[in-house]
């Protein structure tokens, strides 16, 4: 893999475009109050989040494809820096924002242009260098925004400022850095025509500098692709917002219904993860498995890293979250096996499983933060689809995985207030103390089967085989050769 001026330049605008777009996309369930406001308007605001979300993840997806089909690499930086400029005017005008339903509606614009900086990012990106740069990027920005550190106020502890959202605004710098990158890029793009790639040619992030690198088109989707991954991005959303709607509204009660919801609600996003997986095909189908096993580990790596107790410092976070991912994406580069990368993630919920406590706090918190990194970076890059589209769909499944959170927060509770334990051989770090109850280790070993679901899956890969007129092509050994646009 030739490095040369463009390439660096469009990784960098990849990692900054990620990272903007995965933090304002990303929409932490904090233990602190939303916002200052009355108890209805608080309502409206947390139930207009995973709406925005939504919207701004099936936008991402409409922009990734259609600049695939249409677009030229030029294009979709120029929209991508458009986008950026947007989000900039968004959080500018945050803190003269006086009511909550100006709130609600600059949130919406917030997201709705992280979406199309997303798809845009997507589209843009045809070889293997800037495509993996723009997972680190998410892994970035979804880990560091998902503390909720960015939204809490200074003079008061557990409220939030006035804000958009529960991860607070993006930071300035990574705005500028991203408008810059993305002009820098527009500038450096060029107009040649598209290329037509065929889903059984490039299974994994073996995509092939050579047939991109040196034109300026973008991946070029058909219809169908796009048509599917829209449904199937609108149908997760909906799916994912109803049930974690079911599984709250049993949260912290007793008896066999809290897990009836739980168990059913998993067992239907399992069916109809695998019936989306087959829908889009072996080469695009592996990203969404790769990707929800990811969203439930995270449900609970997130749930402790954001606990008050925990005390996690967000640069910490953002340092650990950087280096453990570009290590998981440098083995995604070697080897096209996502399964090894959740077999990684799933040591999460196995530990938690297993000991609720261990590493809730100190470093012990972090070294988990790593484990989840390399796993993470390791199975999205290796699965990462060769279509625009359904790159932006498996990249934006786990802003939209509501679900899981919902069964971290239910079932994964303190023992009361006065909860606080102190780490072993010292009396200065606290750490939360969990509920002995088998509901705690019951909720970490149900996404922990999520997780091993979505690896078995990858593994065995019969749920998502090549249907009959793709069986010519070994998905394993893609071709050089990508036919070209008639």
């Amino acid at each position: 893999m030739d490095l040369d001026l463009r390439s660096v330049v469009a990784s960098l605008a990849a990692v900054a475009s990620g990272g903007l777009a995965s933090f304002v996309l990303t929409n932490p369930r904090t233990h602190a109050w939303a916002i200052m406001a009355s108890e209805r308007e608080v309502d409206r605001w947390v139930d207009s989040q995973p709406v925005a979300i939504a919207v701004g993840v099936v936008v991402a997806v409409a922009v990734a494809g259609l600049l695939g089909r249409y677009g030229t690499r030029r294009m979709a930086w120029v929209l991508a820096a458009i986008a950026v400029a947007v989000i900039c005017g968004a959080v500018a005008i945050v803190k003269d924002i006086g009511s909550v339903d100006a709130l609600i509606a600059t949130n919406t614009v917030k997201t709705v242009a992280a979406g199309v900086l997303l798809g845009s990012a997507i589209a843009a990106l045809a070889s293997l260098l800037p495509r993996l740069a723009l997972v680190l990027g998410i892994l970035m920005g979804f880990a560091t925004a998902s503390v909720g550190v960015a939204a809490r106020s200074s003079e008061s502890i557990g409220l939030l400022q006035e804000t958009t959202s529960a991860a607070g605004e993006p930071p300035w710098w990574l705005l500028i850095a991203a408008v810059v990158l993305c002009v820098i890029c527009a500038g450096l793009g060029t107009t040649h025509l598209h290329h037509h790639y065929h889903a059984t040619e490039t299974p994994g992030p073996d995509t092939s500098d050579a047939a991109t690198a040196e034109d300026g088109s973008v991946m070029r989707d058909d219809n169908t692709e796009l048509l599917i991954a829209l449904a199937v991005a609108i149908g997760i959303a909906v799916l994912h917002r109803v049930l974690a709607s079911w599984v709250d509204g049993y949260a912290f009660g007793g008896g066999i219904g809290p897990w009836v919801s739980v168990f059913v609600s998993l067992l239907l996003i399992g069916i109809v993860v695998i019936v989306a997986a087959k829908a889009l095909g072996y080469a695009n189908g592996r990203l969404i498995l790769a990707t929800t096993g990811i969203a439930a580990a995270a449900a609970i790596m997130f749930q402790d890293l954001r606990h008050p107790l925990a005390e996690a410092s967000t640069g910490l976070v953002l340092l650990v979250i950087t280096l453990a991912a570009a290590v998981g994406l440098a083995f995604a580069a070697r080897w096209d096996r996502p399964e090894w990368g959740l077999l990684v993630v799933a040591l999460i919920p196995l530990v938690a499983a297993i000991a609720p406590e261990f590493g809730t706090g100190g470093f012990l918190l972090y070294l988990r933060l790593a484990v989840f990194g390399v796993g993470a970076g390791f199975a999205m890059g290796a699965a990462l689809p060769p279509f625009s589209s359904a790159t932006a769909l498996g990249l934006g499944l786990p802003f939209i995985a509501f679900l899981f959170p919902a069964i971290a927060v239910s079932t994964r509770t303190l023992a009361g207030p006065d909860a606080i334990r102190y780490a072993p051989d010292t009396d200065l770090i606290a750490v939360p103390h969990f509920d002995d109850s088998w509901g705690t280790y019951l909720g970490a070993a149900s996404l922990l089967a999520v997780v091993l679901f979505c690896a078995a899956g990858l593994a065995r890969r019969s749920p998502i085989e090549p249907d009959a007129h793709e069986n010519d092509a070994d998905p394993a050994h893609p071709s050089p050769n990508p036919e070209p646009n008639q």
